[in-house]
């Protein structure tokens, strides 16, 4: 199991049929599994044994500029998950432009919308996180921050 931390400019980031762009210049994308082990152990009386984690899913985080494009989509699909009987869930695919590093969830749902800010001056960035079930991260390539 592991974590991820990449940099969004030098992955494609898709969620369904949409490409997101527009990330916060110096933000970085990341993705944590909710058990970042893939045994535990467990013991008792004097003995232990290891014990596989089925728990799969994971939490993915990314941060937008206040103008990014991708918003109108996020915040679309965001309302249309509230709505009765709305159920939107879809694939999300962020994989390096080497083709070696890869997170993929056949699942996600987005999951929470940033605060409303207002101010006169530069407007702080968006940040919005998908609840994936499973969450696979693959690191093969030179773009992982870990």
């Amino acid at each position: 199991m592991s974590n991820a931390k990449y940099d969004p400019n030098l992955v494609t980031v898709l969620w369904g049929p949409f490409l997101l762009t527009g990330f916060e210049a110096g933000e970085f994308i990341t993705a944590t599994m909710a058990q970042t082990e893939r045994y535990i152990r467990k013991s008792a009386f004097g003995r232990s044994i290891h014990t596989l984690v089925t728990d799969l899913g994971g939490m993915v985080t990314m941060r937008f500029q206040a103008d990014s494009p991708s918003l109108k989509i996020l915040a679309t699909q965001y309302v249309a998950d509230q709505a009765p009987g709305g159920n939107v869930i879809l694939p999300l695919i962020i994989k390096d432009n080497n083709g070696l590093d890869a997170i993929a969830s056949p699942l996600a749902r987005l999951i929470t919308i940033p605060s409303l800010t207002h101010n006169d001056g530069d407007q702080a960035p968006r940040e919005f996180q998908w609840m994936c079930e499973p969450l696979v991260i693959f690191h093969g390539g030179i773009f992982a921050q870990n």
